[in-house]
């Protein structure tokens, strides 16, 4: 089985494969390793009490951030490039953690850009717990979307 994890400790975002059994090790009944998406697997990369967050649904990377609003509304907008991972998202609402500042609140994301500048779908929170306003997103920023 392969999932996308953070190690919290490190830091590291990567692809993992998992197999059932120990395969060698002391605890668990299970074992696994990066898997050269994008990290390469080597000693050291996992320790004993390490937290490793599943990202169950896919990441959304934000590429504009202007709104057909105008520049009062600068950052409020996230706009992204929907694909086929992140296209069941798009006309929902969805809990989001923003990677670059730990925020953590529901999104609602629509298709088409509505002035954004690059991008195919765009979103903003949804006063749950965090209303919208303006600098709340930049561009580059990755939102992790919440497994339910």
């Amino acid at each position: 089985t392969r999932f996308v994890i953070t190690n919290e400790r490190s830091g590291a975002v990567g692809k993992v494969v998992v197999w059932s059994g120990v395969n060698g090790g002391s605890r668990g009944n299970a074992h696994g390793r990066f898997d050269s998406d994008p990290i390469s697997p080597r000693p050291g990369q996992f320790q004993v009490g390490d937290v490793l967050t599943i990202h169950c649904c896919p990441t959304i990377t934000v590429t504009s951030v202007d709104h057909a609003f105008g520049t009062r509304v600068l950052g409020q907008y996230f706009n992204f490039f929907s694909d086929e991972a992140t296209q069941e998202f798009v006309g929902t609402r969805f809990v989001i953690t923003n990677r670059r500042n730990g925020a953590v609140g529901k999104v609602v994301v629509w298709p088409g850009m509505n002035g954004g500048s690059l991008g195919n779908a765009h979103g903003r929170y949804d006063s749950n717990p965090i209303s919208p306003g303006p600098g709340q997103f930049q561009v580059g920023d990755v939102l992790v979307v919440h497994c339910n």
